[in-house]
């Protein structure tokens, strides 16, 4: 979505954020179109929601994050009307203070510590919170609902047929107990939404994926990313995220119990999502290929005899 300076200036006249100086695209993004806005008061996020979007989602989000005040998260901010959210040519738009950093080239060791520290702190904090919003879970399949994502892609994309009878079979068979320690969770911690500055992690972005869902699962989709390389999951990398993370949270016995289980679903949830929404034309080709390249083999790789090797039998005390 491309914008004039008068639209830009017409939609944040509605909230205190002062006089437009300059703005300009935030170029990666599938769900919404952001822009960083700088005024006579600051520097500030436009952020725009693609149609898809619904408007208790976006609510949702904005309420877990404002609850995580303190936190290195988006904050939004109110309109003159005591709203978040406005409406834009079919779109809802919010704003939310910039967050100074940039995205890191790679992942060094004292940021990689620094991931699992904020995650512990935010499952932690986030706990005591509460929403009356019913949102949608992404990644939390049912038979029915795996049904229909396997009836839909064997019709649209028949080529990956044996792909997919794969991934909802296992998907089912990985689904991790009901009794886990629960809360709203990020679901899309990686690299690519995480900003540096000073070397430092400066602020951890797009909460587009945040679900109710279990701590473990949140836990086991930053480790896919993390600590997995072309090879397929490095066991001594997850056994140090994992004593990181345990610094400031400790996992209850039945998740640790569950940790292969969850980052087996968290590779084949993430994969089974994706062809359904590359399906849909929501994301890139190329972004559906490495996924596909990436992830399906890592989670067709995971040995459990290995696993326990490397990380239980050196981390984990019963």
């Amino acid at each position: 979505m491309k914008l004039t300076h008068s639209e830009v200036e017409k939609l944040i006249s509605k909230y205190p954020v002062g006089n437009l100086v300059s703005f300009e695209r935030i170029k990666q993004g599938f769900m919404n179109y952001s822009y960083i806005i700088t005024t006579d008061q600051g520097r500030f996020v436009l952020r725009i929601s693609k149609k898809t979007k619904k408007k208790k989602d976006r609510l949702f989000e904005i309420g877990m994050v404002n609850h995580l005040q303190g936190f290195p998260v988006p904050y939004y901010i109110k309109d003159n009307r005591n709203r978040y959210i406005n409406t834009f040519k079919g779109h809802h738009y919010s704003i939310y203070l910039f967050l100074n950093g940039s995205m890191p080239k790679k992942t060094t060791k004292k940021l990689f510590k620094q991931v699992a520290f904020f995650l512990a702190k935010f499952h932690n904090k986030i706990n005591s919170f509460e929403s009356g919003i019913n949102r949608f879970s992404w990644y939390s399949f049912t038979d029915e609902r795996a049904d229909e994502f396997e009836k839909y892609l064997l019709k649209e994309i028949p080529e990956y047929e044996s792909e997919i009878l794969y991934l909802k079979e296992e998907l089912l068979k990985n689904r991790l107990p009901e009794n886990l320690p629960s809360g709203a969770i990020h679901c899309d911690v990686k690299r690519e939404n995480i900003l540096v500055h000073n070397r430092n992690l400066s602020g951890v972005v797009d909460f587009d994926n945040c679900q109710i869902g279990p701590f473990l699962l949140d836990l086991a989709i930053a480790i896919n990313w993390f600590c997995t390389d072309w090879k397929g999951l490095d066991y001594r990398k997850t056994r140090k995220f994992l004593k990181f993370y345990e610094k400031y949270r400790k996992l209850s016995n039945e998740e640790k119990k569950s940790i292969f289980r969850a980052i087996k679903y968290a590779y084949l949830s993430h994969e089974f999502v994706d062809y359904y929404v590359f399906a849909k034309g929501i994301i890139t080709h190329d972004y559906f290929q490495f996924g596909r390249k990436f992830f399906l083999p890592a989670a067709k790789k995971m040995n459990r005899k290995k696993f326990k090797k490397y990380t239980e039998s050196r981390f984990f005390f019963f």
